[in-house]
């Protein structure tokens, strides 16, 4: 009797710049191998206007994901262990491209590993993986009130804050390092950009096959 050998075989497919990858042909390929699961995912988010690298660095947030030293005319978040995001125009499509690239821990984590389970992204990336914010000075100038910081404190701390509007993140981080204040995400007030992200994801999300392909008889 002959031997045979498990063998695993990465498989990538690449997405178009305007249609991105077809649910359907796609799902007839993965769905039919009954071992299939996602160990790296791509999700872009086109911005024909409105959203340039200013604009991601005064109101953009990707969770716990940092910001890592910019490539040419690249922004960049987080790193490959978990989750990597990048940013940048792209002349192509004539859209402001934002792109997270998950990875295995990620999918892992969120229990994501086939076509049928990408619905989970319609409320997991939305506000905890990609948000768009502005910190409100007067919320903060109140907590600082009620943590009992002097007057003259409070308007060195405000002032630091405002001067650094061009940077949430970095904004966010001197709040915590510096001024000891843990949650500081309750200063933030949500854009009406994200509710459009929320529904073109949701539009998206719809578009794959909610039982596999092969199981759909005529």
């Amino acid at each position: 009797m002959p031997l045979t050998t498990p063998c695993s075989v990465a498989l990538t497919l690449h997405a178009d710049d305007w249609l991105g990858l077809v649910p359907n042909e796609v799902s007839e390929i993965l769905d039919s191998q009954e071992n299939f699961k996602t160990t790296v995912m791509e999700i872009a988010f086109d911005f024909q206007s409105g959203v340039n690298r200013g604009f991601l660095r005064s109101h953009a947030l990707f969770g716990r994901s940092e910001p890592q030293p910019s490539h040419e005319h690249i922004e960049h978040f987080g790193t490959r262990t978990y989750k990597l995001v990048r940013a940048y125009y792209k002349p192509g499509i004539s859209a402001f491209r934002v792109e997270l690239e998950v990875h295995s821990r990620f999918l892992r984590q969120h229990k994501i590993g086939n076509t049928r389970s990408f619905r989970k992204l319609v409320k997991l990336l939305p506000g905890r993986h990609i948000l768009f914010a502005r910190l409100n000075v007067q919320k903060l100038s109140s907590r600082l009130h009620s943590m009992g910081f002097s007057i003259k404190r409070r308007n060195e701390i405000v002032r630091t804050v405002e001067g650094m509007k061009s940077d949430l993140w970095a904004a966010l981080y001197y709040l915590r390092r510096e001024v000891r204040i843990s949650n500081t995400r309750r200063f933030l007030e949500p854009l009406d950009i994200n509710q459009v992200l929320r529904e073109s994801l949701q539009t998206w999300a719809e578009r794959w096959p909610a039982v596999p392909l092969t199981l759909v008889t005529s």
